[in-house]
């Protein structure tokens, strides 16, 4: 009896006081010493199995020594992955102390400990090894020490610690400390008179330190960037990131820009039960104009009960400052920045709104500007504050629907806007062909201290749908959904309309069938249409991912005289999709108007997408009068590395409009980034060149920011 207490008492206590699941996320490199566990003794006799999950075996067993210790030999005790093994075992149950000599080993999934001699304290609840060497999974590395102490709350204690996360025999970088602390519930390791070394020569001493040893967020440095431009000169950053709680951090990044001087840049994020708030900025001081500039920006949502509160908010000290500070064509050309607050609510089936939202012009109406987008605000605007409510209600198989919006726009005359559209309609199903017929009334009032004008709308509607679906073989199935629309309208003239915020929507399957076809309330298309649609889909069975989709579309127009500069020709849209694997599809889309040339559209997109590191796209995008252009990116693997570029082409002013090109390594051991970017800076066209480089030691400083994802994120736009 005192044979089976003694061995479980003991297996508990050295598996229970070891919890390191929290390491493991992936392995860059395998242990060391992987076939270690070889050189123990294995009986070939049955093993005693103490609970479901313990098994404990032993050469040999003494429980009747003078000195009133256990004696082991060739133990090994193990519970699901966990083992420890020695060749000798002694446990004092008078005073709970164990002590193991002769290949001592702890291995799980996320450690193996390898010793010569360990020592258990059972009352205190920890084990000690002497002159180790260990293996972490979590991230990889390895390291060995003086003394190596556990405790059941997953803190290891090593003193002469040596730690690296380079599994080379001279590693590229470690650490040499009097004391190291790995707290693996935390996620976090500490250590105490400590030198870095470079390949083995001593580059920084501190006399403190903490760094991540998981991927749990982590006060420390994150990756340095250095760079060079004609535009900027040379910069550098060295962001600093704060995990000032579980719910909200602060990142800061103190840097320098040779052509103008010091900045910094940061980012706030707080997180509460009921939303979020993230706040950034960038604050530089210019030493040509010898200001402060600087550009800033809110985003909040918040969500309580039966209310939510979002909004952007985004403020600059100049026109300018994008233009001069940003390396992003994209983020150059655009046209205007957009302030809006937004109060929603929703009550049963009825829905509030209240909104204010601001336009402030950063490039006017140019060459440049259209490249990215194709309409835009040509004037600064004063905040424009507006009511609205949505609400439906059935009546058995009738439907009636509401929405009404209260506007208010200073810079108009101070005009106030009301805007209020009132529709019935109902579905009927004939053997699975659905009939909608409606009927839509709308009236807008346009009003000031001398303007008081009404414009009223009626329009009346069928649309016919079904849906139909076909097996082609055992493994595909085809849908089929025919649409038909007719549209018949009467509106009053709109030649006094006040024209504030309206714009024709982009055609689309969508827009096609929409009775307005305007995206704003002062202007309504006058119709008199027939719009047919059909689409297409290839799923196949047994993943139902879809192959193959297509989608026609076609509206017919009779002519209209009251509609000024507006072409009322016959719309054309066609799509296609096809997914030919889970890594590689295609899309191709045109649409066009028969008189409007500017209506006129062509997508086309190939994108491989196998993983991270092997990515291939290439678009082209058409739009008359504003866009012809051709972008190229891929990344693909080189020299242990990944080599990723990216082209931009205009073909109507024959230019290059942006190119990157670089080379990125994350390794266990240290990471490196290189790119070379060229790409239109200035709203006149001038171009601007440069590189940036960006190098982190791994299990140092944190990865944050990736090339090769940006790229991605960016590939064809």
């Amino acid at each position: 009896m005192r044979k089976f207490y003694t061995m479980k008492y003991l297996c508990f206590l050295l598996i229970a006081i070891l919890p390191m699941d929290g390491l493991l996320a992936q392995v860059c490199s395998p242990p060391l010493r992987q076939g270690v566990l070889d050189r123990f003794y294995n009986d070939t006799s049955e093993p005693v199995n103490l609970t479901e999950n313990i098994e404990i075996s032993a050469r040999f067993i003494d429980l009747s020594r003078d000195d009133g210790s256990d004696y082991f030999e060739n133990i090994s005790f193990s519970m699901d992955e966990k083992v420890i093994m020695a060749e000798q075992a002694l446990y004092f149950q008078s005073t709970g102390f164990a002590e193991a000599s002769g290949s001592v080993s702890y291995s799980d999934r996320n450690i193996f400990i390898a010793s010569e001699y360990a020592e258990i304290d059972t009352v205190n609840e920890s084990i000690s090894f002497i002159e180790t060497e260990f293996d972490l999974s979590n991230p990889f590395a390895i390291g060995r020490s003086g003394r190596l102490t556990i405790n059941n709350a997953g803190l290891l204690d090593i003193e002469n610690a040596f730690f690296t996360t380079c599994a080379e025999e001279i590693p590229f970088w470690s650490i040499n400390a009097s004391r190291l602390n790995l707290n693996t519930q935390e996620g976090i390791g500490r250590a105490a008179n400590l030198s870095l070394r470079l390949k083995n020569i001593p580059l920084l001493y501190l006399p403190s330190l903490s760094f991540p040893i998981s991927n749990q967020r982590k006060t420390g440095f994150l990756m340095p960037e250095f760079g060079n431009s004609k535009k900027l000169g040379t910069n550098i950053s060295f962001p600093f990131y704060l995990n000032l709680s579980e719910n909200y951090d602060l990142i800061l990044s103190p840097g320098y820009i040779s052509e103008y001087g010091s900045t910094l840049e940061g980012q706030y994020r707080h997180l509460i039960s009921s939303g979020e708030l993230d706040l950034s900025w960038q604050l530089i001081n210019d030493q040509i104009s010898e200001t402060n500039r600087y550009v800033s920006e809110l985003n909040f949502n918040i969500n309580i009960e039966n209310f939510t509160l979002n909004g952007n908010i985004e403020t600059f000290s100049d026109q300018d400052y994008y233009e001069d500070f940003y390396t992003s064509r994209n983020m150059v050309a655009t046209p205007y920045i957009k302030d809006n607050i937004h109060l929603s609510g929703h009550f049963g089936n009825w829905h509030f709104n209240a909104q204010a939202f601001q336009n402030t012009i950063i490039n006017p109406l140019d060459k440049f500007a259209s490249i990215s987008s194709s309409s835009h605000q040509n004037q600064d605007e004063s905040l424009i504050p507006s009511l609205s409510l949505i609400g439906f209600k059935s009546f058995g198989s009738i439907f009636y629907d509401h929405l009404s919006e209260l506007s208010y726009f200073e810079d108009y005359d101070n005009i106030l806007r009301f805007d209020s559209t009132h529709s019935l309609s109902s579905a009927i199903n004939l053997s699975g062909i659905n009939i909608t017929p409606s009927y839509l009334y709308r009236l807008t009032n346009y009003r000031n201290e001398i303007l008081d004008i009404n414009r009223t709308a009626g329009v009346a509607s069928i649309e016919i749908n079904a849906r139909f679906r076909k097996n082609l073989s055992r493994s595909l199935d085809q849908i089929i959904e025919p649409k038909l629309l007719i549209v018949q309208s009467d509106i009053s003239n709109q030649e006094n309309i006040p024209l504030i915020d309206s714009s024709l929507a982009e055609l689309s399957y969508l827009s096609i069938f929409n009775p307005f076809r305007f995206v704003g309330a002062d202007r309504v298309l006058p119709r008199d249409d027939l719009v047919l649609g059909i689409s297409t889909e290839i799923l196949q069975n047994s993943s139902k991912r879809e192959i193959l989709s297509g989608t026609f579309a076609l509206a017919s127009r009779k002519p209209f005289e009251d509609v000024s500069n507006l072409s009322v020709d016959n719309d054309y849209i066609i799509e296609l999709n096809s997914q030919f694997t889970s890594t590689f599809r295609a899309q191709f889309s045109r649409r066009w108007n028969e008189a409007d040339a500017t209506a006129t559209q062509t997508v086309a997109r190939i994108i491989y997408n196998a993983n991270e590191h092997t990515y291939f796209s290439l678009g082209y995008s058409q739009r008359d009068q504003f866009l012809n252009q051709l972008t190229l990116a891929s990344v693909f693997p080189m020299l242990n590395g990944s080599f990723f570029s990216k082209i931009a082409y205009d073909f109507e002013n024959s230019e290059s409009l942006e190119k990157r090109v670089g080379w990125q390594y994350n390794g266990c051991c240290w990471g490196l980034g290189v790119e070379y970017y060229n790409y239109i800076s200035q709203r006149n066209g001038d171009q601007d060149d440069g590189f940036r480089i960006q190098f982190f030691l791994t299990g140092l400083i944190n990865n944050r920011s990736n090339l090769i994802t940006n790229l991605i994120g960016n590939g064809v736009r």
